[in-house]
């Protein structure tokens, strides 16, 4: 953004130069016309004297170099602004970089903690999955001892319940 900045106060700068250029050359004109009056004016009364155009041509001179010099120094003051606002974006790019990078680092380090917590969770379930099967198996055993009757009924239930899981 700021080297777009940059860019348009040179651009401006530029346009003030063509328009001072313009408007002097403008105020030359209008002097030289003056000045053909003046002359038509003087020959009708001779009584008048020359009027002093080379005074007015010696300060419209100084006058040209000061904006020129001052124009020079403000676009040097503008390059140098440049540079400076350059090695500022350089800088700040490198920042950027740095820390995209670090935060690169610390999402792949998460990603990793997370993955060995997923699986800790599996073998977890697995383990209790095992657990929990075989203290049913146990269990229906037991229950089968007691009471075949009543064994037949709760296979069917489980049976069925499974059914509807797979559903």
């Amino acid at each position: 953004m700021d080297v777009k900045g940059s860019l348009l106060r040179m651009r401006a700068v530029s346009v003030l130069v063509l328009l001072c250029c313009s408007l002097l050359e403008g105020q030359l004109v209008s002097l030289s016309h003056y000045e053909g009056r003046e002359n038509e004016i003087q020959a009708e009364d001779p009584k008048t004297e020359p009027p002093a155009t080379t005074s007015t041509q010696q300060s419209c001179q100084p006058d040209i170099h000061s904006v020129l010099r001052e124009m020079s120094a403000m676009l040097a003051e503008l390059k140098v602004e440049q540079r400076h606002t350059m090695s500022q974006m350089e800088e700040l790019k490198k920042k950027v970089q740095e820390e995209l990078k670090d935060l690169k680092t610390s999402l792949d380090n998460q990603v990793e903690i997370l993955k060995m917590e997923n699986q800790a969770q599996a073998v977890n379930q697995s383990v209790m999955e095992a657990r929990f099967g075989s203290e049913l198996e146990e269990l229906k055993m037991k229950n089968d001892d007691r009471d075949p009757q009543n064994a037949l009924t709760i296979t069917i239930k489980v049976g069925a319940a499974q059914a509807t899981n797979l559903n």
